[in-house]
């Protein structure tokens, strides 16, 4: 009766886990379709003004809490957003991405070091358009106000995966058997 008892548990608990994972899903691709911020551990660079509403959060690795501003994701933060306009046009008139990494003045939304492929995912996300994306398609036009407009995205986008401007070799050895030979 006792191995019945865990067999029915286990069996009761993967089902819930399987249908709250449904659940969860559904409402991350409906918000997807409606055009909604649907959260994450970071907001998207150039999105997010303050509201001027505040709630505590409490630190998970210090169990201390703080005040914590909640920003409007529907929003631009004008100063990244002029940041990646002009990143934007910096790209279109063939800066490299290390020269333009070096010369940006705001920092990251975690604080990191600016790296060309950061600017680079910024540049091509169709968030910068104004296009929600589920999955990696986007799922609907127009879903906020754009930071770059849809020709100026569509050509840095041209430009930034052009095959022609690749500079680095790839992942090819330099010296064949090396690690092989020690």
């Amino acid at each position: 009766d006792g191995r019945r008892a865990f067999r029915d548990a286990a069996t009761t608990a993967a089902y819930e886990s399987d249908h709250r994972g449904e659940r969860g899903e559904e409402a991350h691709e409906r918000r997807a379709l409606e055009g909604e911020y649907r959260g994450g551990p970071h907001r998207p660079f150039g999105w997010g003004v303050p509201t001027g509403v505040v709630r505590r959060v409490r630190d998970k690795r210090t169990g201390t809490y703080r005040d914590v501003e909640i920003l409007d994701m529907g929003r631009h933060n004008e100063v990244e957003a002029a940041q990646i306009r002009r990143r934007a046009d910096d790209v279109l008139a063939d800066v490299e991405l290390n020269q333009v990494t070096r010369s940006t003045t705001v920092g990251t939304i975690t604080g990191a070091p600016w790296h060309p492929n950061v600017v680079r995912n910024i540049l091509l996300s169709p968030r910068v358009a104004g296009h929600s994306v589920y999955k990696g398609e986007i799922v609907k036009r127009n879903a906020w106000d754009p930071i770059l407009d849809e020709d100026t995205w569509q050509a840095v986008r041209t430009k930034l995966t052009d095959p022609a401007r690749r500079t680095s070799p790839g992942s090819v050895p330099k010296w064949q058997g090396s690690r092989i030979y020690l």
